[in-house]
């Protein structure tokens, strides 16, 4: 079993593809460099239309850090 910790981004940027690209770049080598870690993955928004009503939110990414255990987490974060 794996544990996973998130970094919501809220809000929205003057240009969403240049902040992912930059993020992609710059933060998520950064990330990929803690102890421990399995996997960064980034998640982007995709515009989408719901007969049902729903709230999309305001976001501008959600990152994921996974690890194999609580463990490994605590290091990371240490």
């Amino acid at each position: 079993m794996t544990v996973s910790y998130f970094v919501r981004y809220e809000g929205k940027a003057d240009s969403a593809a240049a902040f992912i690209e930059r993020y992609r770049r710059n933060h998520a080598p950064i990330l990929a460099r803690f102890p421990r870690i399995r996997k960064v993955v980034l998640h982007t928004p995709y515009e989408w239309d719901d007969p049902c009503p729903v709230h999309k939110g305001n976001f501008a990414m959600l990152a994921q850090m996974v690890f194999d255990s609580q463990e490994d987490l605590e290091a990371a974060l240490a």
